[in-house]
C-alpha cells in the first residue's frame, strides 16, 4: 500500500474484503512500466533471502545431526546417547 501512496494513488477495499486485499484504479501502462518491475525486484530479493535462510537452517541441522554443530547442542547421530536409552 505504501508503494501506491508513494505515487499518489489511494488504495481502497470493498466492504467485506479481507485486510490483505487491496484495490486501486490504475492504468495498464503504469502497472507495466512502474509497479510490476518494482514488484519483481522486491520478489527476487525476498526469494534470495529466503533461499539463503533455508540453506543456512539445513546446514545447521546437518551439522547438529553429524555432531559438529555449535556448542550446547546435543549430538543426534548416536554415539554416547545410543547407550543411554534402553540399552
Amino acid at each position: 500500500m505504501e508503494k501506491l501512496r508513494r505515487y499518489g494513488i489511494h488504495p481502497y477495499r470493498y466492504r467485506g474484503q479481507r485486510r490483505t486485499t487491496v484495490m486501486a484504479r490504475l492504468s495498464r501502462a503504469f502497472v507495466n512500466e512502474t509497479l510490476w518491475p518494482e514488484f519483481q525486484e522486491l520478489q527476487s530479493t525476498l526469494a534470495a533471502y529466503f533461499d539463503a535462510l533455508t540453506d543456512r537452517a539445513i546446514e545447521q541441522a546437518l551439522e547438529v545431526r553429524a555432531g559438529t554443530g555449535p556448542p550446547g547442542f546435543p549430538c543426534l547421530s548416536g554415539g554416547w546417547r545410543r547407550g543411554m536409552i534402553g540399552a
